[in-house]
């Protein structure tokens, strides 16, 4: 698949008391862009702060996205025709051996 995964952080300005309007809506979350036209195909709440850069496996011919979310290591399944697709183009396992 030829897609750029983003990870995107927590948009409230914590220390400077502040709280940011609007819907936030790629709050703590996983976008995929198309690189050719920089449009978004899909893109997934992460359930909290991202601590590290997504990246992509194949695994038995199916591919995953897997990146740590606070202390937890999540994998994410993608189906095999995301294009076009939005949020439900990915399936959340969690992959923490706590």
């Amino acid at each position: 698949m030829n897609l750029l995964y983003w990870g995107t952080g927590n948009p409230h300005p914590v220390l400077s008391g502040q709280v940011r309007p609007g819907a936030n809506l790629y709050t703590c979350t996983i976008v995929a862009l198309d690189p050719a036209t920089g449009r978004s195909l899909w893109h997934v709440y992460a359930g909290g702060r991202l601590t590290g850069c997504p990246m992509t496996y194949e695994l038995n011919g199916r591919q995953y996205l897997l990146t740590p979310v606070d202390s937890v290591l999540y994998t994410w399944a993608l189906k095999a025709h995301v294009s076009g697709a939005r949020s439900e183009a990915l399936t959340r396992d969690n992959s923490s051996n706590e």
